[in-house]
C-alpha cells in the first residue's frame, strides 16, 4: 500500500511556502505580485509486510485497526489506535512506524521523528522509516539529517524508488540539479509508474526553464495518477509564468477541487485572475486564501495589488499596512505600496517606501527597480 505525503514545506496544509516575485505592469510602474512557490511530492512509505506483526495478536488487530482509521483519514483516531497497540506490546515497530507516519499527516514533525526513530532503534534495517523520518526532517528544512536517511534507506533497500526521489528533491531545494536529476531518473527506472517522482522531476525541469520537459513530467504524473493535486499546482504555476493564465486557471481550479483548502492554489490563482484584470476574482481568491492563513503576508500584498489596480487605494493600503505589521522586513510591501503612492501623486510617501526597500532587499534585480522608480519620481 502506497500513499504520497506533498512534501510542500509548509503551515497546515501547505507549510512554509516561499515567496518569489513575478514582474508585473500595472500602473505605469513596477509592480511585484508575489507567487507562492510550486510545490513536490515526497512519497511516504507505509507498505505493509508479513514482517510487521508483533507476534501479540491482540495487538495486531488494534494496529490494523489504526491502519484502516489512517486510511480514512482520521489521524488522531489511528494515532490512539496505535497508542494502544504499543500498550499491548511495547516492542512492535510497526507501529511506532505507522504512528510516526500519522503525525507527520498532522504536521507534527517531531513527534513523526521520535516515532521513526523508536522503530528504527527496534528495527535497525527498517528502509521505510529512514524514508519517511528524511521526508519529516526535510520538511523542517534539516536537508542534512533528510540526506543521510535518504543514504540509509537505501542502504538497505537499494531497489527502493522512493528515497531516491525523494533525495532528488531535497537536491533540486539545494540548487544541486545534476544529482537531483540523477536520482529521480534513478527512481523512475526502478518504478515506471511512481507519480510522485515525475512531479519531482517536472519541477526540476521548472526551476532549470525546461518548460517543454516540465509539461510533459507533469503530465504524466496525472496520467498515472489523476488525484495528485500538486501535478494539476506545478503545471498551473507553469503556465502562469508562462503568461497561458486561462490555462493556469484551470489547473489551479482543479487542484482547489482536489483539495478545497489548499491556500497557495487560492493565491496563485488570484495571481492568474489579476493578470486576466479580473480583479473581484482574484480578491476573492486572496481572501479565501487569507481565511486559511490569517498571516500570509505575500496574500495580504496580493490583494492589496488587485485593489489598486482596480483603483480602490483605501483597502489596498490597508492590506499593505497589515502585511508590514506582520512582517515589517518584507520588501515588497513597501515596494507595491510605493507603487499606489506614486500613482496617487505623493512623492514623499512613495520615496520613503522605496528607500526602506533598498535597506531590506539585496538582490540586484529589486534594487535595479528601486532604482528605475526613483528615477522616474525625479530623485537620486
Amino acid at each position: 500500500m502506497l500513499l504520497l505525503l506533498f512534501d510542500t514545506t509548509r503551515r497546515s496544509s501547505w507549510r512554509v511556502a516561499l515567496i518569489v516575485g513575478v514582474l508585473l505592469l500595472c500602473l505605469n510602474a513596477c509592480d511585484i505580485n508575489p507567487l507562492s512557490q510550486s510545490h513536490t511530492t515526497s512519497a511516504i512509505a507505509t507498505a505493509t509486510t508479513t514482517s510487521d506483526s508483533s507476534g501479540n495478536a491482540q495487538a495486531d488487530a488494534v494496529w490494523a485497526d489504526g491502519r484502516q482509521l489512517y486510511a480514512k483519514g482520521a489521524y488522531d483516531a489511528a494515532i490512539n489506535a496505535y497508542n494502544r497497540a504499543l500498550q499491548l506490546q511495547p516492542s512492535f515497530a510497526a507501529a511506532y512506524f505507522w504512528r510516526g507516519a500519522a503525525y507527520a499527516k498532522k504536521g507534527d514533525y517531531n513527534k513523526a521523528i521520535a516515532d521513526y526513530d523508536g522503530a528504527i532503534q527496534l528495527k535497525p534495517d527498517y528502509a521505510h522509516a529512514y524514508n519517511n523520518r528524511g521526508i519529516a526532517h526535510a520538511d523542517q528544512g534539516a536537508y542534512t539529517q533528510a540526506l543521510a536517511d535518504y543514504a540509509a534507506a537505501i542502504q538497505y533497500q537499494s531497489d527502493f524508488s522512493w528515497p531516491y526521489s525523494n533525495r532528488a528533491n531535497v537536491y533540486r531545494k539545494q540548487g544541486d540539479f545534476a544529482r537531483a536529476l540523477d536520482d529521480v531518473n534513478h527512481a523512475l527506472q526502478l518504478d515506471a509508474n511512481l507519480a510522485s517522482a515525475y512531479v519531482v522531476r517536472g519541477s526540476i525541469y521548472d526551476d532549470k526553464g525546461d518548460h517543454d520537459h516540465a509539461k510533459s513530467d507533469y503530465d504524466e504524473a496525472i496520467r498515472l495518477n489523476p488525484q495528485l493535486v500538486e501535478a494539476y499546482y506545478n503545471r498551473g504555476n507553469m503556465y502562469l509564468a508562462q503568461g497561458n493564465y486561462d490555462q493556469a486557471v484551470t489547473d489551479f481550479n482543479q487542484a482547489i477541487a482536489l483539495n478545497p483548502v489548499y491556500g497557495d492554489a487560492y493565491h496563485n490563482r488570484g495571481v492568474a485572475y489579476d493578470d486576466k484584470h479580473d480583479y473581484d476574482a482574484a480578491i476573492a481568491d486572496y481572501t479565501k486564501a487569507l481565511t486559511l492563513d490569517p498571516r500570509a503576508v505575500a496574500t495580504y500584498v496580493g490583494r492589496g495589488n488587485a485593489y489598486r489596480d482596480k483603483r480602490d487605494f483605501d483597502p489596498a493600503l490597508a492590506d499593505y499596512a497589515q502585511a508590514i505589521t506582520i512582517d515589517p522586513s518584507y520588501p515588497f510591501s513597501y515596494l507595491n505600496r510605493a507603487v499606489l503612492y506614486r500613482y496617487k501623486g505623493d512623492k514623499d510617501s512613495a520615496v520613503a517606501d522605496l528607500r526602506k526597500v533598498q535597506e531590506l532587499a539585496h538582490d540586484d534585480h529589486t534594487q535595479g527597480m528601486v532604482d528605475a522608480q526613483l528615477k522616474a519620481l525625479g530623485v537620486k
